[in-house]
């Protein structure tokens, strides 16, 4: 049985139990009082009922011609759950089955094809999708899946924009799963990118934790796991007069670099202007004198022995040899020339000064010998009195 309805001023009313058995064709209000069952295809604002031309599922609706004027307007006043209900058993044997599939063929500048505007809600949401089957296993499509079948097309596949003061995507994840997991097959260009033109003091991006207990490898890890790639796992540039990267921190170490290689360095500054510049800065504000340690080195067991250190007022300390022109030295303090067959020259003292150079010897019973040169002497003049002791030191 067809029926097809045209919404003009005649009204036709259906108020008892009535069996039809041929097609209902009105070209005015059709009332149903009570619950209507109808065996066929149903149309309302269409008379083009053939499978071929016309509606092939069991309602068709077709009408609206301005704007904000809707085809179907479903208005609940009831303190029932669903204004609109729908349920899909159908599909079987690897049927693709949609309980709702939109096609819009028509012009869409603004909003969408299909727009959802709760007018009147202050807790609960505007769309709910869902699922309590136990046995879901779609890592595919998901339980919501947009896509931009056209290779051409520019536009965003998921615009979310936010007027008010809240935020305008909330992602919550309960259990210990992966909240966010981004699948991308393109070889060049970003998986993640935004743009910030206003952003003054704020920032891009801000990852937090507040959990006491909290003893993870970094709020943010980047991995690069295949073994044969030589990329960074953390980029960062900056064209204006800041750092590329900042880290602050009032408790821990501000960074802290670990590295399983026992061929690469831990860390390495790599300078690629044409001029001299500073490849190491490390500066300290605040500090009084005396105190704080610009620079360490560890090295042992668990890094339990400290190698070197600076200060922040320039005193340096070297558990080893020290060797300058050579990377092997054998005594305390080495100094040569990195050049074959050349002389090696060490200069103790200022030149231009009314002070003399001296040095601190020790004889084999501990007594200090202190070496010093004369005015107009050419020969060491050793002595148990200090420098500072002695006239024109």
């Amino acid at each position: 049985m067809v029926i097809v309805l045209s919404i003009i001023s005649i009204t036709t009313v259906v108020s008892a139990a009535t069996t039809i058995s041929t097609n209902i064709q009105t070209d005015g209000t059709l009332s149903v009082t009570g619950t209507g069952t109808f065996s066929g295809n149903v149309g309302i604002g269409t008379t083009a009922l053939d499978p071929v031309n016309g509606i092939t599922s069991p309602l068709g609706v077709f009408g609206g011609t301005g704007a904000d004027i809707g085809v179907v307007t479903i208005n609940n006043a009831s303190n029932s759950l669903h204004g609109l209900n729908i349920n899909q058993t159908g599909g079987s044997g690897g049927q693709d089955v949609r309980a709702i599939d939109i096609i819009a063929n028509g012009p869409i500048t603004a909003l969408g094809q299909v727009v959802v505007d709760c007018q009147t809600c202050t807790s609960g949401g505007n769309l709910w999708v869902g699922s309590s089957n136990a046995g879901f296993t779609n890592t595919t499509t998901g339980l919501g899946y947009f896509t931009l079948n056209s290779s051409s097309a520019s536009g965003n596949i998921l615009m979310v924009n936010n007027n008010g003061t809240g935020k305008a995507l909330n992602l919550h994840n309960s259990s210990n799963s992966t909240l966010i997991y981004l699948d991308g097959a393109n070889t060049t260009g970003y998986g993640i990118t935004g743009a910030f033109p206003a952003l003054t003091t704020g920032a891009a991006i801000n990852l937090s934790s507040s959990n006491s207990g909290f003893t993870g490898n970094g709020v943010i890890s980047a991995n690069v796991s295949n073994s044969s790639a030589s990329g960074a796992a953390i980029y960062g540039v900056n064209a204006g007069t800041g750092a590329a990267g900042r880290f602050d921190t009032s408790k821990g170490y501000g960074v802290d670099i670990q590295s399983s290689s026992n061929t690469t360095p831990g860390m390495r500054v790599f300078m690629t202007g044409q001029n001299a510049n500073t490849g190491l800065k490390i500066q300290s504000y605040n500090a009084p004198t005396g105190a704080g340690t610009a620079f360490e080195v560890w090295g042992g067991t668990n890094g339990g022995i400290l190698g070197a250190s600076i200060s922040t007022t320039g005193n340096g300390y070297f558990a080893g040899n020290v060797g300058i022109g050579t990377t092997s030295p054998v005594e305390n303090l080495a100094v040569t020339n990195t050049t074959a067959n050349s002389t090696t020259t060490m200069t103790i003292g200022q030149g231009s000064s009314n002070k003399g150079s001296c040095l601190k010897l020790f004889r084999t019973d501990g007594t200090p010998i202190y070496a010093s040169v004369a005015a107009g002497a050419t020969t060491f003049t050793l002595s148990t009195t200090a420098c500072a002791n002695v006239t024109g030191f």
